[in-house]
């Protein structure tokens, strides 16, 4: 969300409600997410056939480590901190990470269709909900033009299937 309070983007696609009291956002729908890896790591480290597999394998951490390790062991992965190998808060940072084959990481399903070397690990485990929120900066939303991209934006993502 920093990018938006320094003003290097008018209006950001989030999955997180802003927390900042200048910044404003609308929740316009839901999608998942899972774990995902690229195809030539598992390849290198083996497919692991249940979440206990995965005790031993490197993983890519969205901001720290506690905020995920709950989530991992809920589903039966037994991580640690280290575990983590690398972190990160960027969306499109994390999926390079994925992509390079420094670990498993989390990233939303629309991943599988963007992107052909990553693989989903462990299919069978329940799916994370995600948020998904169109978020802009207080004072541009009094500005027509920002408004309107923001409605159209809007629009557009609670349309599409």
């Amino acid at each position: 969300m920093q990018d938006l309070r320094l003003r290097e983007a008018d209006i950001a696609i989030r999955h997180a409600r802003p927390e900042h009291s200048d910044l404003i956002g609308k929740k316009i729908g839901e999608t998942t997410a899972h774990l995902y890896a690229a195809k030539h790591y598992l390849d290198r480290v083996g497919r692991p056939e249940q979440p206990i597999d995965l005790v031993d394998y490197d993983f890519i951490g969205f901001e720290t480590a506690e905020r995920l390790l709950d989530l991992y062991n809920g589903f039966g992965i037994p991580l640690t901190r280290e575990n983590f190998k690398v972190y990160s808060a960027s969306g499109p940072v994390i999926v390079s990470l994925l992509k390079s084959g420094l670990g498993i990481g989390i990233a939303t399903k629309d991943i599988e269709h963007q992107e052909s070397e990553l693989e989903m690990v462990l299919p069978e485990l329940p799916a994370i909900e995600v948020p998904v929120w169109l978020v802009t900066h207080r004072e541009l939303r009094t500005s027509p033009r920002i408004q309107l991209v923001f409605e159209v934006i809007a629009t557009y993502l609670t349309e599409r299937p």
